[in-house]
């Protein structure tokens, strides 16, 4: 019977989701702009190290002044041959930013990262296990840890912390050409920014 129940519940919760993605117009973002309202930085394991803010497409400056508060909790699972991570990582953005027209922009932001071990590892593994998604070994370890391991000669094992990091940025955007039915919209952008406390890396 738990069988019956676990495959009725896959129907139930896929034919939701088949439906909600093939609805039109369903939770679109379009009137917000070409980026959508979403303004996330990268959660991935290497990119999430980069240090800028998002890079943002033309024909997205609004004149005048906007404020911006983003806020990100992510799990990291990575198993290869020559590294293994197991973390969780907060990320908080916030910003100020004037456009002068709508081709010119100048914003400051703050932003801090951290990572530890955390809340989302039995959420996670449910969640796996609901779908029939294999767990790839995360539940073979403890849950709630944060490392990040090196393979090699001899392996190095730190806690996912060393990557702490918090900073303000300054950031100037120009929009060189909005865009039309047959030309691309172009635009540049460059951003400075100063680390407050950053981790050390291994």
């Amino acid at each position: 019977m738990p069988c019956l129940r676990l495959s009725l519940c896959r129907i139930v919760i896929g034919s939701w989701i088949l439906f909600a993605l093939g609805t039109p117009g369903f939770a679109t973002a379009s009137d917000n702009g070409v980026s959508g309202i979403f303004n996330l930085r990268s959660q991935s394991p290497m990119q999430s190290l980069r240090m800028v803010t998002p890079f943002q497409p033309a024909g997205t400056i609004r004149p005048g002044w906007h404020l911006s508060l983003t806020a990100t909790l992510s799990n990291v699972w990575a198993q290869e041959s020559t590294y293994a991570m197991d973390y969780e990582m907060a990320d908080v953005q916030a910003g100020v930013g004037y456009g002068f027209n709508d081709r010119l922009e100048l914003a400051a932001g703050y932003d801090n990262r951290a990572y530890y071990g955390g809340v989302l590892d039995g959420f996670i593994q449910g969640f796996h296990d609901l779908f029939g998604i294999d767990q790839n070994g995360r539940d073979e370890v403890p849950k709630g840890q944060s490392r990040v391991i090196r393979a090699g000669p001899v392996p190095e094992e730190s806690d996912a912390d060393i990557f702490n990091n918090s900073g303000v940025s300054l950031t100037l955007k120009y929009d060189v050409f909005a865009g039309n039915r047959w030309l691309p919209a172009a635009n540049m952008s460059g951003s400075v920014r100063y680390g407050l406390n950053n981790g050390r890396a291994f």
